[in-house]
């Protein structure tokens, strides 16, 4: 939906180039399975999950993917929140001075 999927790991020359010091970006992964179920609940069921479904309608209107793809994506992402899924997922940190 014309944002960035990669500016976590563009952080680093972004902000270096913005004019900042001491800068430093650090990946944080998060990884889940059945023995966290608030983490499963909280991140997986109320926060990813809804948030890829909430494109959906804008994803297969602009053919940026064909429903059947869609459908078997969604079907697999909701099984990394069953009793044998796993999930993991990294997110990048930056932090600088001005």
């Amino acid at each position: 939906m014309k944002g960035n999927s990669l500016i976590g790991r563009q952080l680093y020359p972004l902000l270096q180039g913005s004019g900042l010091n001491e800068v430093k970006v650090e990946p944080k992964m998060v990884y889940m399975d059945s023995s966290k179920p608030e983490l499963v609940d909280g991140f997986i069921l109320k926060t990813i999950i809804p948030m890829v479904e909430d494109v959906k309608r804008q994803a297969l209107g602009m053919q940026m993917i064909e429903e059947e793809t869609w459908n078997k994506g969604i079907t697999e992402l909701h099984e990394t929140a069953r009793s044998m899924g796993t999930f993991c997922y990294t997110f990048f940190k930056g932090r600088a001075r001005k």
